[in-house]
């Protein structure tokens, strides 16, 4: 006498009946816009906040505004030069989704690395360019790479390079060198 779903509304969260009015022929055609209307709906003001919040943090950020210029398709695109893990890894970053530290462990959240980052949060940012330990790791690199020591404003300069996926100018020390 009808369509019987193997599914608990509690389960599944909303109600599998259709209208009386719709035919038998579009019941499939009904349950399946049920779901799409609920989460349209509920997502409505909801998605927009979340817009707004990846937007302001791409004005305060060159590294976050980086990584949201790369699209889906661009990021999955790499010709298994990247793992799947670190494609989603990366993915994650760019919506600030990807937690370094767990929510609800018992001690603090912030970085253990030293005893000057005990009040910093461990997040992408900072252990990846405000930790001391990072920095000096970037400091290194940069020497290595350009010839001359590199001050913390010349260190922002990489980042915001980093971030924009350009390279930085080549130092003059090295162009004489070369």
């Amino acid at each position: 006498e009808g369509v019987v779903f193997y599914a608990h509304p509690s389960l599944h969260q909303y109600p599998w009946t259709v209208e009386e009015r719709i035919k038998n022929k579009h019941v499939s055609k009904g349950l399946k816009r049920q779901a799409f209307e609920r989460f349209r709906t509920e997502l409505r003001g909801g998605i927009g906040v979340v817009i707004e919040r990846l937007k302001t943090q791409a004005k305060q950020d060159q590294w976050q505004r980086g990584l949201q210029q790369q699209r889906p398709k661009q990021l999955w695109s790499y010709d298994h030069s990247l793992t799947p893990y670190q494609v989603w890894t990366v993915y994650r970053m760019a919506l600030r989704q990807l937690n370094l530290f767990f929510e609800g462990r018992q001690h603090s959240n912030s970085c253990r690395k030293t005893s000057a980052c005990t009040q910093e949060k461990e997040t992408q940012s900072h252990i990846f360019w405000e930790c001391p330990c990072a920095v000096a790791c970037w400091k290194w690199l940069a020497r290595h790479w350009g010839g001359a020591d590199v001050t913390d404003s010349g260190l922002l300069g990489y980042r915001e390079y980093c971030g924009a996926r350009q390279a930085p100018p080549i130092p003059d020390s090295l162009k004489r060198r070369v």
